[in-house]
């Protein structure tokens, strides 16, 4: 555990903004007895730049990636945590101009399967969202 401050929210290391993120989710992602160290009383944040070293962080407090159970999900920019979907692998479907299938697959298992994005994703978010950032970042540079 390391100490530093972040009150703007940006991550110290590589200066990419911070996800607020529920103590709870951290619990999941921090590896033991790492995890028994997460102080409840304070708010904390998520760097998901997968090149940087820190993972969460306070205004007094971070944690590495490396302190993670799920680091090499993070390190293989895995955006999809429910059903293990990378970065990459959508990338090669919108390339290969599958990404309607692809997010009515993605709907399709989240429906069925229950996806449970808030506790398996590291950044407690839901994945779509990031898909649907990669795919308009993807559509403009085709332009």
């Amino acid at each position: 555990m390391m100490k530093t401050t972040t009150k703007t929210h940006i991550c110290p290391n590589c200066s990419e903004p911070l996800n607020k993120v529920n103590v709870i989710t951290m619990s999941h992602h921090l590896a033991y007895p790492v995890c028994t160290t997460i102080p409840n009383d304070e708010v904390f944040s998520y760097c998901k730049n997968p090149s940087c070293e820190l993972a969460y962080f306070s205004d007094t407090t971070c944690y590495t990636k490396d302190q993670m159970q799920s680091k090499q999900q993070v390190f293989n920019k895995t955006v999809c945590f429910c059903f293990g979907i990378t970065e990459d692998v959508f990338l090669e479907q919108v390339n290969a101009g599958k990404d309607k299938a692809f997010f009515a697959n993605l709907d399709e298992l989240a429906d069925t399967r229950k996806c449970v994005c808030k506790q398996k994703n590291p950044s407690g978010k839901g994945c779509l969202a990031v898909f649907k950032q990669l795919h308009s970042m993807v559509s403009a540079s085709a332009h």
